[in-house]
């Protein structure tokens, strides 16, 4: 068991301290010859590391270590949804190619997250990425503009698969944490807005951890 911790911190320390910063300054650099100051990256990463490492530890008392690896994968990819989308208002879509092996061990594995085998579930949930996915289409054809970002509804297509119906509530209260979070820096007069992604992860995280829809662990083995 005690390999599962060391590996589980080596994913954190990895993906924290080596590949999010990495990935950063090359998007930084290739797309916007820009880069957030060393200081201020650092900082938001090690913030970002010790909220993923909490949030871990808080898991280990509802999944076997066995599981922790692969949650610490996921505390990753949504520490990186974050920091990107703050920083560059980008998702990069390696976020996504992580994200949907990983969600797909999470099923195949029979994490109850969704229900044993409940395809309808899945089916029903996916009906909101692809749903949006439409509307952006539309609105696109009506106004030449860009309605919510592509990387958005990637990130709500591979969380749907984990959350099942309830990322319909997860969605909602993404919108509501999204909307006051842009009243407050119109309030405090910046210019930046606050992008969705983080919020559809704050919402993600609070949901779950609100309802307690991490349980029966049993059934998960690696």
């Amino acid at each position: 068991m005690k390999i599962h911790l060391f590996l589980t911190l080596l994913i954190l320390i990895a993906g924290h301290f080596f590949l999010i910063p990495k990935s950063l300054r090359y998007y930084c650099l290739e797309y916007f010859s820009y880069c957030p100051l060393h200081r201020h990256l650092l900082l938001r990463v090690v913030r970002y590391f010790a909220f993923s490492l909490a949030g871990v530890a808080l898991s280990a008392w509802q999944f076997p270590l066995t599981s922790m690896p692969l949650l610490g994968l996921f505390a990753i990819l949504f520490s990186a949804t974050i920091i990107f989308d703050l920083e560059l208002q980008i998702i990069p879509d390696w976020i996504h190619w992580l994200g949907i092996p990983a969600t797909m061990t999470f099923i195949l594995t029979k994490l109850p997250l969704v229900g044993k085998g409940d395809l309808f579930s899945m089916a029903l949930a996916i009906g909101l990425p692809l749903g949006l996915l439409t509307i952006n289409f539309i609105f696109s054809k009506l106004t030449k503009g860009e309605g919510l970002g592509s990387g958005d509804i990637k990130l709500l297509f591979w969380l749907s698969l984990l959350a099942g119906p309830s990322i319909y509530s997860v969605f909602a209260l993404a919108v509501v944490i999204a909307l006051l979070q842009n009243i407050f820096r119109i309030i405090r007069r910046r210019k930046e807005t606050f992008p969705f992604g983080p919020a559809i992860i704050y919402a993600f995280c609070l949901f779950f951890i609100k309802h307690a829809l991490w349980v029966n662990p049993s059934k998960f083995h690696l």
